[in-house]
C-alpha cells in the first residue's frame, strides 16, 4: 500500500472539524496533518522541539507540492506516512508524504515538501548541525526504491543551491 519502503507512520481519524462545506476534508487540513507527521517523525529521530530550542536551529517548510487523489470523509481512519528522500547535509532536505485509507487501501494524497534549515533567532537559512545530518538521512531501502522510480512531482528531487 505504500509507495516506498519503511515509512514513518501516524494514524488519525477524520473529525467533524476537518470537514468543509463540500462534505469532505478541507485541503488546509491535509497540510496540517503533514506538518503534524513531520514533527512526530523529527521527534522520533532525535530532532524534536527540545533539540531545536537547544541548538536554535529548525527545519522550516520552504515549498510543498500536494496531489489530491481521493477525498477523506468524516470518520475515515487514515494512515499518514513519510520518508526523507533527500538531504544535502548542509541546508536542505526533502520529505515525501502519503495518506492512505486502510479500509480500502486507497491513497488519498501524495506530497513532497522541501525543508530548509534555519537559524531560529535570525529567521534565515543556516547550515544543519551535525545532529541534524544524522537525523535527516535517506534510509538505504528508500534510496534503492527511489533509483528505479519515475519522479512524480514537479519540485526537483535534488534542490538547487541554498
Amino acid at each position: 500500500m505504500w509507495d516506498l519502503p519503511e515509512p514513518f507512520v501516524i494514524e488519525l481519524t477524520v473529525e467533524d472539524d476537518d470537514i468543509d462545506s463540500y462534505g469532505h476534508t478541507n485541503n488546509a487540513v491535509y497540510l496540517k496533518w503533514l506538518d503534524q507527521l513531520a514533527w512526530a517523525h523529527s521527534d522520533a529521530v532525535g530532532a524534536g522541539p527540545d533539540v531545536h530550542e537547544e541548538l536554535r536551529r529548525g527545519m522550516a517548510m520552504h515549498q510543498t507540492e500536494l496531489q489530491y487523489i481521493a477525498p477523506a470523509l468524516r470518520g475515515d481512519r487514515l494512515l499518514i506516512g513519510d520518508w526523507i528522500v533527500f538531504s544535502s547535509g548542509r541546508v536542505r532536505a526533502q520529505r515525501r508524504f502519503q495518506i492512505v485509507r486502510p479500509a480500502d487501501g486507497t491513497t488519498l494524497l501524495r506530497a513532497l515538501g522541501l525543508y530548509v534549515c534555519i537559524d531560529i533567532d535570525a529567521g534565515k537559512p543556516a547550515r544543519m548541525p551535525a545532529s541534524y545530518r544524522e537525523c535527516y538521512v535517506v534510509l538505504p531501502a528508500v534510496k534503492k526504491a527511489l533509483e528505479s522510480e519515475t519522479w512524480p512531482f514537479s519540485i526537483s528531487p535534488s534542490p538547487l543551491s541554498l
